[in-house]
């Protein structure tokens, strides 16, 4: 049995990490990485937000394991008050569980079930350890989901320190143009169109 966070993620088959975000702030993701908010309003850096109500407690990157919060972003793309925005998925280093400081919750950071439990009991092992467990009436045994997602599709990840440019592998993109507008700007940009992570995942029927 894994007694590190990199262990467990070699055990699971975890590859990757995942993060939504607007197009309008790719540029600075890109040039400075994912900063956490209290950074970039200390730097005075601009950027466009999901929330401005951290009920989480936290100004961490939102992350998860393996696909998409599309509980979540589904939601934030049909708003009309985002009618006009375009999204990217950012595909990040999953060295960033055993290399930085994270906090593991089971489902949405928000919920006031994760927000109760103190982020030190949140970050560890054994926290990453219960995001794959079976959650409340929900059977990971009867979700047909493959070892490397979290049983609960609303899981997150907090990353407490951001994340660097270097730390992206790849980013998805809603539109081709789009996606050759940045390749020509930025040459080495590993980038795809869609990937299938602005759908949702392949249990979604189980969580409606």
């Amino acid at each position: 049995m894994a007694t590190t966070i990199e262990e467990f993620v070699d055990e699971r088959g975890i590859r990757s990490l995942f993060h939504f975000t607007r197009l309008a702030n790719l540029d600075s993701i890109l040039q400075s990485g994912l900063l956490p908010r209290d950074v970039c309003a200390r730097s005075g850096k601009h950027c466009v937000v999901n929330d401005h109500y951290r009920h989480d407690g936290t100004s961490a990157i939102c992350a998860s394991i393996s696909f998409p919060n599309y509980k979540m972003f589904y939601p934030l793309r049909i708003d009309a008050d985002n009618a006009d925005a375009e999204w990217v998925v950012l595909k990040l280093k999953r060295s960033l569980l055993w290399r930085t400081r994270c906090g593991f919750c089971v489902t949405n950071a928000a919920d006031a079930t994760v927000s109760a439990i103190s982020l030190a009991n949140r970050q560890g092992l054994p926290a990453l350890r219960r995001l794959f467990d079976d959650y409340g009436t929900k059977a990971r045994s009867s979700l047909g989901i493959p070892d490397h997602y979290t049983t609960n599709p609303q899981a997150e990840v907090l990353l407490l320190d951001g994340s660097t440019p270097e730390d992206i592998k790849t980013v998805y993109f809603q539109r081709s143009a789009t996606m050759t507008m940045f390749r020509e700007k930025y040459k080495d940009l590993p980038c795809h169109l869609d990937g299938g992570y602005f759908s949702g995942r392949s249990d979604y029927k189980h969580w409606k």
